[in-house]
């Protein structure tokens, strides 16, 4: 049963007459609301509601919740909507035409049976001087949440221009313990996927031992060290926050002081089977042509920050947020890493993405990774056309091959001949790292006699 209480609250267990918002940190109990305050105070006002379980809405809402939680196999088979309307008048007719002020709020509940999301939409919210709050609560409040500003009289009325899934007036929330929206380009993460989660405020790392070896560039590991500078290491745990270090086998997709910057979930898996590994191997395949490739063994670590200390705001990433991730993958003796980006807010700590190995005999460093003021848009850049993606190869393979056939001189001074010679080199030297921004040109150069 759900109560569609008049004072913009969504109840489970009683109906609720607070018309005072009370606090969802100390409150207690199951809630939704979409807008908590004193609305029937405020003048005329309908409260709408209705059930589906089929047709359009259910095929608009899985849409949305695919949207807003990529990768999730969600399909919708139950929605509830509630809508609250209100104007300040009391005259029938100039409610209708909406013709004073308005407070128009709604919240949308979808299921698929197991997985269960909040949508709350804003439209007018007229300044009306008494205390507001939106969000949720849940029993013993072990988790809630306050959208921003809802509980100031002064930045209420806000609400329809503010998002957290980059629609303005609306708010989107999971109600499954674990789950959190990343990127599109990101692998399964999150106690939801099956990871190993760990919630750290401070300078630590996890110690993985691996059911298979990982063999990068020519040398063998049977351990990883996952550390909280956004950072992978095999031989030892490295805590240095300042990525100035060198000339040893490491993986970085985002090296800097990140424990500084809030609260940090540390996911981790190893997969040996599934979706996963087919995955990538579609993958490596479609960046590496023609090697056959098939994946026996994948490892996931991402790293997701919010500018917070409290575990509600991470969990909804609504707060700046740092989200990075990176994948290995393997078939026991061809190595790949894969560096997903999602959003990369601004900190002020020196910062390097890119990866290392002993004595510094390869490395690369991910173009503008290493100021903060460039670092922000890794999501938008690539090295293979996929925006948020960089991918490398991690095994001993130093020549760069390129066959072509000239019947004579002139074909390789002609221009147009030229241009696909280069392109085809630069293909050959992006898929093994280069940044896909570099340019290739080509001087004709004259030998004395």
């Amino acid at each position: 049963m759900i109560y569609v209480n008049n004072n913009g609250l969504l109840s489970f267990s009683q109906p609720i007459a607070e018309m005072e918002p009370l606090s969802f940190s100390s409150y207690g109990e199951d809630l939704i609301a979409p807008l908590w305050t004193d609305l029937d105070d405020f003048g005329f006002g309908i409260v709408y509601y209705q059930e589906y379980t089929s047709g359009n809405v259910l095929t608009r809402a899985t849409e949305d919740i695919k949207s807003y939680y990529p990768g999730l196999s969600f399909n919708a088979n139950w929605v509830f909507v509630a809508t609250w309307d209100f104007v300040q008048i009391w005259d029938e007719n100039g409610f209708y035409q909406h013709a004073a002020p308005i407070i128009s709020f709604q919240v949308v509940l979808i299921s698929d049976g197991s997985h269960s999301f909040i949508l709350m939409n804003y439209g007018d919210i007229s300044t009306f001087g008494r205390e507001a709050e939106a969000g949720y609560g849940t029993i013993g409040s072990t988790h809630y949440f306050v959208i921003p500003g809802s509980n100031d009289l002064y930045h209420v009325s806000n609400l329809k221009y503010t998002s957290n899934v980059h629609v303005q007036g609306r708010w989107a929330f999971s109600a499954n313990q674990g789950l959190v929206q990343f990127a599109e380009t990101f692998y399964p993460v999150g106690l939801a996927a099956g990871d190993t989660q760990t919630i750290i405020t401070d300078d630590i790392y996890l110690s993985v031992a691996l059911s298979r070896p990982f063999v990068y560039f020519g040398r063998t590991y049977h351990l990883i060290y996952v550390n909280n500078n956004g950072l992978l290491s095999f031989s030892q745990p490295i805590p240095e926050m300042d990525p100035s270090y060198g000339g040893e086998d490491l993986i970085a997709p985002l090296w800097s002081d990140l424990d500084d910057f809030g609260l940090i979930a540390l996911n981790y898996q190893e997969y040996t089977s599934g979706d996963v590994l087919t995955r990538a191997t579609q993958d490596i395949n479609q960046y590496y042509p023609g090697l056959n490739f098939n994946a026996t063994w994948v490892f996931v670590a991402t790293w997701d920050l919010v500018n917070t200390w409290d575990t509600n705001v991470l969990l909804h990433h609504s707060a700046p947020s740092v989200s990075v991730q990176v994948v290995l993958i393997s078939n026991g003796s061809h190595s790949f890493i894969l560096m997903n980006y999602g959003d990369i807010a601004p900190q002020f700590y020196s910062v390097k993405a890119g990866y290392d190995t002993v004595g510094s005999l390869r490395y690369f460093v991910i173009p503008g990774s290493n100021d903060w003021n460039l670092a922000q848009n890794l999501k938008n850049t690539s090295n293979v056309h996929v925006p948020g993606r960089w991918a490398f190869m991690a095994y001993t393979e130093n020549v760069v091959g390129l066959q072509m056939t000239v019947t004579s001189y002139l074909d390789l001074i002609d221009a147009g001949n030229l241009a696909v010679v280069l392109e085809q080199i630069k293909h050959e030297l992006v898929i093994r790292g280069l940044s896909s921004d570099v340019q290739l040109s080509a001087r004709r150069v004259k030998k004395n006699p």
